[in-house]
């Protein structure tokens, strides 16, 4: 769950409440090579799911998103697997692709009454958000990095290259009643241009504070790789550029201090050590 705390346009209420994406795979990894200096790991997931809980999803019509995921790991040792600082650096590498199941073409919302025009030239109550395609096909192309500077403290940084292929726009329809000639056939580009790219930055600095609490300072910029007015932005900074402050709280951790035995933490278990 992620709550808006500011005045931003990206939620109805400020303060509001929304959920994000839930995203489900199976996962195969097999270390290729294994030294006492470095490790290589090879990763694949498939098949990945994506379910439209957020917000955004679920009001533009998407149903499931269906994909995979291949990366690859490079651990390399620095002072020592067992030192207190710098232990370790991890380098991480991945390509993604997915394919986008929607309702429609273009984004819609069943709960929106708007009254449009049709091509006949009649007024009629449609669902449509907007005039831009969903993308069907998405590709991300990502590396990555972690510095082990301390057991309670890493420094992790990410940069991935988002591409998508929107759904084709049909031109073969013809407008009636609105032109005095008659009917006449919709114009259009002959061969518009459907992909579109977004960059992504972040680097962020967590810790755990103790066993249950950990705290996370980060930046992070995600924005269309060319702005309005065409020009190529930089991949650092963007009108949309934000910092952060996250506090997590581990209930699993809470539950095995209290239990008794003990027992491994499913969230320390499933860090993301793996691509």
């Amino acid at each position: 769950m992620v709550s808006e705390r500011t005045n931003s346009d990206t939620t109805t209420k400020q303060g509001e409440w929304s959920a994000t994406d839930f995203e489900f795979w199976g996962s195969y990894t097999n270390i290729l090579r294994q030294s006492q200096s470095d490790l290589t790991e090879f990763a694949i997931r498939v098949p990945r799911l994506v379910l439209p809980t957020s917000k955004v999803s679920y009001d533009s019509g998407k149903l499931l998103g269906l994909g995979m995921r291949v990366g690859g790991r490079e651990e390399i040792v620095l002072a020592g697997r067992a030192a207190t600082w710098f232990p370790t650096v991890e380098f991480f590498g991945k390509v993604e692709y997915g394919y986008q199941f929607t309702n429609s073409q273009v984004p819609t919302n069943g709960a929106l009454e708007r009254i449009r025009m049709g091509p006949d030239g009649r007024s009629i109550v449609s669902d449509q958000l907007g005039g831009a395609t969903l993308a069907q096909h998405a590709a991300v192309f990502g590396a990555a990095s972690w510095v082990h500077v301390h057991p309670r403290l890493n420094w992790v940084s990410a940069f991935e290259l988002r591409s998508a292929w929107k759904y084709p726009v049909s031109h073969s329809v013809e407008i009636c009643g609105v032109a005095l000639t008659g009917c006449t056939q919709a114009s259009g580009i002959a061969d518009p241009q459907t992909r579109s790219a977004l960059t992504y930055v972040q680097t962020e600095f967590w810790g755990r504070l103790t066993d249950t609490l950990e705290l996370t300072v980060g930046y992070a910029n995600l924005a269309t790789q060319l702005a309005p007015d065409g020009r190529r932005r930089s991949v650092l900074y963007s009108p949309d550029a934000r910092f952060y402050l996250t506090l997590n709280v581990y209930l699993d951790h809470l539950y095995a201090g209290l239990s008794r035995g003990k027992r491994q933490s499913a969230s320390l278990a499933n860090e993301p050590r793996n691509p």
